[in-house]
């Protein structure tokens, strides 16, 4: 399995002092139609919150775009930090197959969520009579919290070259170095010469679960 390279002026800054580092389990995926280069997650997912772990979309949102192409990055050893277990194949299948499952999944909620719409709405003609129930606005704000849920899903599966069920990208499997503030809860991903800041991950990541895997690596 390749490291991806990183560059030694990151391992003062983003190692130590109240940080730590790690490998995550994740792919490379370079859409054939343009330069950019994603990293697809592998291995956070299994770290989440409860109240994401449900999210048939959770993978995409622990991935990202990178501020690199391909051919600016090279491979390293393990260098004694701790390395997230392999929990998917994270190969072209594999990805091609999440982000087809994601959308399909979102679709169906969608569905579901309109007909409960509708639903409420049958009563309309006795809006001046009754008040709608809170079940209404609930109803509604579910139905176009999932539309937003889709359309950020679609634009980002096609940006990563997915299209008609395709994943038009070449994928290489690899582990990434993570930078975790303890205190803040900070992500930032360490790729070669460049550093990202990840504000999802911050959000989505469980605390306890995440040390508790990375403090039996340093036993």
């Amino acid at each position: 399995m390749s490291f991806l390279g990183v560059s030694e002026k990151y391992f003062t800054k983003y190692c130590s002092n109240g940080r730590i580092c790690f490998w995550s389990y994740a792919a490379l995926v370079e859409p054939v139609a343009s330069r950019d280069l994603y990293v697809f997650d592998c291995s956070l997912f299994n770290y989440a919150r409860d109240e994401y772990k449900d999210y048939p979309e959770l993978r995409v949102l622990l991935s990202f775009k990178t501020n690199t192409h391909l051919n600016n990055i090279w491979f390293t050893s393990q260098l004694g930090y701790a390395k997230l277990p392999e929990v998917t194949s994270c190969n072209s299948s594999d990805i091609e197959a999440c982000l087809s499952n994601s959308l399909k999944t979102l679709e169906s909620l969608i569905e579901e969520a309109s007909r409960q719409v509708k639903f409420f709405s049958k009563r309309e003609a006795l809006r001046f009579i009754l008040p709608r129930p809170p079940d209404y606005a609930t109803a509604r704000g579910r139905y176009h919290g999932l539309l937003i849920r889709k359309s950020i899903l679609s634009e980002i599966a096609s940006n990563m070259g997915f299209s008609n069920g395709v994943l038009n990208s070449r994928v290489k499997t690899i582990y990434v170095l993570y930078s975790v503030d303890y205190s803040k809860w900070d992500f930032t991903a360490l790729i070669c010469d460049k550093q990202t800041k990840l504000n999802a991950h911050k959000k989505i990541i469980d605390k306890n679960k995440l040390l508790s895997v990375l403090k039996e690596f340093s036993r």
